[in-house]
């Protein structure tokens, strides 16, 4: 999880932009994973659950 936090309160948007579905696409797809942006009020939140390994292959 990616969590910021402390800024200026977060309102989500009307709709969704080109560059968060890439964000999202593109991540799922390398890690095959799910990827998933919230916009809380608190801050933003960026989670992905991505297998094991293929997060360690990756890596390498």
């Amino acid at each position: 999880n990616w969590r910021e936090t402390g800024g200026p309160q977060v309102v989500p948007p009307t709709r969704r932009g080109f560059g968060s579905m890439m964000i999202e696409r593109s991540l799922r797809s390398y890690f095959k994973a799910t990827a998933q942006i919230e916009y809380l009020e608190s801050g933003l939140v960026f989670c992905l659950d991505a297998p094991l390994g293929e997060a360690a292959m990756v890596s390498k």
